[in-house]
């Protein structure tokens, strides 16, 4: 008997359609018996069983499972299992690679130096662990506005702006300055003011980060240093960093941006 080269679920097709096994049975000429073996892949339907089913009901491919001439149920749960090893490892591969890089770019960390916003210096940070201590912060899943001010944590409040001259409030010229020479195509810009002793508490991201002090000072307790009106401090990627504002601030944040 010609067989067809493809497994059905017809359970799912009765079950979905509201049919009994008895009227489907009767719609693709075959007995209860064998319809539930074929249910259970155990046999196949013949040629012209699988003309009534496609005569029957007019998305019938919709419930094709897999495309083999005798393949078993064992079979197709073997390559579902082996597809799901696959990209388990492909998952592990992809992780490796990403501890590998932030390990790289916290070693690079140890050369960086912190400086002036109009002339860098040469002083190196001072960054005593490579092991990522804090909360995680995923940049991506903050919903910054551009039109208003937003409260990230208590005293602190952000803003993204788009262009160098994307101004919504006249005191944000004190920013103008300093805006001048940043790439908008390579960073996130986050405007910035925050009240004295507001603290926005130890954590990393994977995005590279550069804040610059444009008025006010601010604390960086991991690296200990004190950064004031035009200077700047950079972060590398996955770099834990806690910042407590001495005074009223305002900062221009710049996270680089990842494809």
């Amino acid at each position: 008997m010609s067989k067809n080269y493809f497994h059905y679920n017809l359970k799912k097709l009765r079950r979905d359609i509201g049919l009994s096994q008895e009227d489907l049975s009767h719609k693709l000429g075959v007995g209860r018996t064998r319809l539930s073996r074929i249910e259970n892949y155990k046999e196949r339907l013949s040629a012209k069983q699988v003309e009534n089913l496609k005569s029957s009901f007019a998305n019938y491919e919709d419930y094709r499972i897999i495309e083999f001439e005798e393949e078993s149920t064992e079979n197709i749960l073997q390559i579902q299992d082996l597809k799901k090893q696959i990209q388990t490892l492909k998952d592990i591969l992809a992780l490796k690679d990403e501890i590998i890089q932030s390990k790289n770019d916290q070693i690079d960390l140890l050369k960086k130096p912190s400086g002036s916003l109009y002339s860098r210096g040469e002083t190196p940070i001072s960054y005593s662990t490579l092991k990522p201590s804090g909360k995680f912060v995923n940049w991506n899943s903050v919903d910054i506005p551009s039109d208003k001010y937003f409260e990230i944590v208590p005293g602190i409040y952000d803003r993204v702006i788009h262009a160098k001259d994307h101004f919504i409030h006249e005191w944000e010229v004190i920013f103008k300055k300093a805006l001048s020479d940043i790439d908008f195509n390579k960073y996130k810009v986050i405007l910035n003011h925050s009240k004295k002793g507001s603290i926005f508490k130890m954590h990393y991201h994977v995005e590279p980060e550069t804040l610059i002090c444009v008025s006010g000072s601010f604390h960086e307790e991991l690296t200990n240093k004190t950064i004031q009106e035009g200077e700047f401090i950079e972060f590398a990627s996955m770099q834990p960093h806690e910042v407590t504002t001495l005074e009223q601030s305002y900062l221009i944040i710049m996270i680089e941006k990842r494809n």
